[in-house]
């Protein structure tokens, strides 16, 4: 029972990432990336950050 519960949303994920959706495809990589850039951009600044504020 908790194997199939598990397995369940990686098969949702997977079946709502690969449906082919309307015109607007190639918009669509731009966020995912732009989010991870953003998550980079703030993990690589975050020692800066805590070392000026406790200067």
């Amino acid at each position: 029972m908790p194997l199939r519960s598990s397995r369940e949303p990686v098969r949702f994920a997977t079946t709502l990432r690969f449906t082919p959706q309307a015109p607007c495809g190639p918009i669509e990589p731009v966020f995912p990336a732009l989010l991870r850039s953003l998550v980079f951009a703030a993990a690589l600044a975050l020692p800066f950050v805590v070392a000026l504020f406790a200067a």
